[in-house]
């Protein structure tokens, strides 16, 4: 139960709480233009207050970031497992509580004295423990320990639900994108008695799996020798590839023998083999020239004059040519021989010098290719120190993508794998939350009845609570009949909000009290919020628990909308926040415009 709360600020107007229904009113004026104002009245920072000062983080958009409370503290008086507590939070110091007053000596972590204030502090996580343990049963456990389990700062926000984490969207969420679907599942399947280690579970589970798909899908889109490879199959068969492509370099390594010579044998190999092409060349013209020379010398002994003849024919003629004619003829002959007999010593000295260097490039090419043939084995049965550095930088190339692929296919391996195994741990953990189901029936039950029974008690058409199995876990789902949001939504969260603090005190566990603003009623009928403070003030009542409400004046049922007659007066707190005047808020002062 909560019996006050104060603050450092000397105007701040420090509400006063007792067992029951607690109604804090707000008179509005609707014609003052300060109505806009971030601070009026101060009801939705009467919840932030208590958030506040039980753990909550201080983020960008609180209103403790204002400047105008850097300075302030603000402190809780209430129970802790039925026994009285002082603590205090500044906003300066947001890291720390202060207890002022309490017995803490049975708590899991006591606080230690500041040697320089005298007061009792401890850390803001060993606080939110400590409030876990007291209204919760929570153990207090390290955060690595306590990640995806039930926390007080993931359960208490159901029973002070605030606007600002849109905690009045739906009733079995306490805010949006704050509080994720699988912190729900594992927050209400404690609440209402359910193992909620299989919902965690199933959230290791699901976030495992999809981080497994992201890596299967990094695998696919991941290229090799700038190739995209599409399953393991391909990569399977890319290794075979490369591990048979790099075992044969291997080999060829292995077998590689270094000739120091090697560039010499090389270089004089293609001096052979081009001065072979040149043989070849001088081959070709030397036999060409050769039979045009030996044509030519059987020319010359064709066309030999026969002047014998001639001298026969001028004789049966009968004519006698004279002595000069026939000295000069004689003379003719003679040099016409001479040149005869000079062209063919020519022509046979040319053919054979040509047949000279015929026979010599005969046994030139004989010595080059034996020569050659000498260079290939050696060149064969070796390389050059270059050549074996290149085939070793192909066999370290082909190796590392050997090994690529080798961790790309163990990935796949174990992608499939994890797969397998995390498919089996869902299905078991089906079978546990089947059975889970099975044995907590009865509470399941009796979750369902109340609600239907609150909400009955609103409407002629009872609300259902829905809480079923399914792959992602439990499922939750609380409406009432008539519409999905408005004033029958609002309903349905005030009569979840209820269930749960009936439920949860008939066990001896929760907070002692739920706290509802004011925007949780603005849209709903007048009757039914008359409705509603009689349902929270008979269970309040009933349990010996604590109903604050957080109301505006216009928003009160008008005595005709009261049906049982109930006198909300009697409820309403003596405080009244007034935001007509500038000291009528909470603080007692304006800020945030």
């Amino acid at each position: 139960m909560i019996r006050s709360l104060f603050s450092s600020i000397s105007s701040f107007k420090s509400p006063t709480f007792r067992s029951g229904l607690n109604i804090l009113v707000a008179e509005k004026d609707e014609s003052n233009d300060q109505k806009k104002t971030r601070n009026s009245a101060g009801k939705t920072s009467l919840v932030e207050i208590i958030h506040f000062v039980l753990g909550a983080s201080l983020d960008e958009k609180s209103i403790f970031r204002y400047p105008e409370l850097a300075n302030a503290r603000f402190g809780i008086d209430f129970d802790i497992r039925g026994k009285p507590v002082k603590a205090v939070r500044s906003v300066e110091n947001h890291g720390q509580i202060v207890i002022q007053d309490g017995d803490t000596s049975q708590w899991p972590i006591e606080p230690s004295l500041d040697r320089t204030s005298g007061e009792r502090i401890m850390p803001l996580k060993d606080w939110t423990s400590v409030l876990g343990w007291g209204m919760f049963n929570l153990p207090t456990l390290s955060t690595a320990d306590g990640k995806g389990r039930p926390s007080f700062r993931n359960l208490f926000p159901y029973f002070a639900r605030r606007a600002r984490d849109a905690g009045f969207h739906d009733p079995t969420l306490w805010g949006k994108g704050v509080q994720q679907a699988d912190a729900k599942r594992v927050a209400l399947s404690f609440l209402l008695g359910l193992d909620w280690t299989i919902a965690q579970r199933l959230k290791q589970i699901s976030d495992q799996l999809e981080h497994i798909e992201v890596l299967s899908r990094a695998a696919k889109s991941e290229g090799v020798l700038s190739r995209v490879m599409g399953n393991d199959a391909e990569v399977l068969r890319e290794l075979a590839i490369a591990e048979a492509r790099a075992k044969k370099l291997e080999e060829e390594v292995r077998d590689f023998r270094v000739i120091p010579e090697y560039e010499v044998l090389r270089k004089e190999g293609d001096q052979i083999n081009r001065r072979q092409g040149d043989i070849e060349g001088e081959e070709m013209s030397d036999s060409a020239n050769l039979a045009e020379l030996e044509e030519a010398l059987k020319s010359e002994a064709i066309q030999t004059p026969n002047l014998d003849s001639l001298d026969r024919l001028y004789r049966e003629a009968q004519v006698v040519l004279p002595q000069i004619v026939t000295q000069r003829f004689q003379e003719v002959r003679a040099f016409h021989e001479s040149v005869v007999r000079n062209r063919k010593m020519y022509l046979e000295g040319e053919i054979i010098a040509i047949r000279g260097r015929i026979e010599q490039r005969k046994l030139e090419r004989s010595r080059f290719a034996n020569r050659y043939r000498e260079i290939m084995r050696v060149l064969q049965a070796g390389g050059a120190l270059e050549q074996y550095h290149r085939l070793q930088e192909e066999l370290n190339r082909v190796q590392s993508i050997v090994e690529h692929l080798r961790k790309r296919h163990q990935t796949y391996e174990d992608i499939e794998r994890q797969k397998t195994e995390f498919t089996i741990q869902k299905k078991q953990l089906g079978l546990r939350l089947a059975q889970d189901f099975h044995e907590q029936e009865e509470s399941i039950k009796l979750a369902m009845a109340t609600f239907e029974e609150f909400s009955s008690a609103l409407y002629h058409h009872a609300g259902s609570l829905l809480i079923q199995r399914k792959d992602i876990g439990p499922d939750f789902t609380a409406k009432i009949p008539g519409g999905r949001g408005g004033g029958i939504g609002n309903m349905a969260i005030f009569c979840f909000d209820l269930m749960l603090t009936k439920l949860l005190h008939e066990q001896n566990i929760g907070p002692g009290f739920l706290v509802h603003d004011s925007h949780l009623f603005d849209p709903v009928d007048s009757r039914q919020v008359s409705s509603a403070f009689e349902l929270g003030a008979k269970t309040a009542a009933a349990l010996g628990i604590q109903y604050i409400v957080l109301l505006n004046t216009n928003d009160i049922p008008s005595v005709d909308d009261r049906p049982s007659g109930l006198d909300i007066e009697q409820y309403i707190n003596p405080i009244r926040l007034k935001d007509t005047l500038e000291t009528g808020g909470l603080f007692g002062f304006r800020f945030g415009e």
